[in-house]
């Protein structure tokens, strides 16, 4: 047993260069993940879908509060029901997992020095046009991404409807009374 712990040891200690050396090249083509927008373009799209969601929600329940008297008591249920919309928004992944997931697809593929070659190469001239077609290449994954999102958002949209109208037929809530039109002068 303490041969096997020693062993276990002598190995770990063996490879710690070589896990910092590819924690070294994890990071260059993060940077270099990053020099070509693929970050910031997930993160807008994100940012997009859950503004819409939002100003989506904030309508709706400007209808339910418009028309309902819902009581205080019942409130719970509807902010239940505006998380789980918003819950239903949400990429399954974040930001730093689909750059992991690159990296890690990417890494074995490559050699440290041709990440080192590719980080100098797109800091050149050169370098900065091939961003600029990486930037529309991104355009048009981060459509298909957007058009992949709104199946997800129309299901959202739906499930949240439906969550609504049962809420509101739970609730039995009064009518609003009608607010006379203002008189013509």
């Amino acid at each position: 047993m303490l041969r096997f712990a020693l062993l276990s040891i002598g190995l770990a200690l063996a490879a710690a260069p070589a896990l910092a050396d590819n924690k070294s090249k994890e990071d260059k083509i993060r940077r270099l993940a990053t020099m070509g927008g693929v970050t910031s373009r997930l993160d807008d799209e994100v940012a997009m879908v859950l503004s819409t969601g939002r100003k989506t929600r904030e309508q709706m329940m400007a209808q339910v509060d418009g028309n309902l008297d819902v009581p205080a008591s019942f409130r719970p249920k509807f902010d239940a029901a505006n998380k789980k919309f918003m819950d239903a928004l949400a990429p399954p992944w974040t930001t730093f997992e689909i750059i992991d997931v690159f990296v890690k697809a990417y890494s074995p593929l490559v050699s440290e020095e041709d990440v080192d070659a590719a980080l100098a190469y797109l800091t050149s001239g050169a370098g900065q046009r091939n961003a600029q077609a990486q930037n529309e290449a991104a355009n048009q994954i981060a459509t298909l991404v957007s058009a992949r999102s709104g199946n997800r958002v129309a299901d959202a949209m739906q499930g949240y409807v439906a969550d609504l109208r049962s809420l509101v037929q739970q609730c039995n809530c009064a009518k609003k009374p009608a607010v006379p039109a203002p008189a013509k002068k």
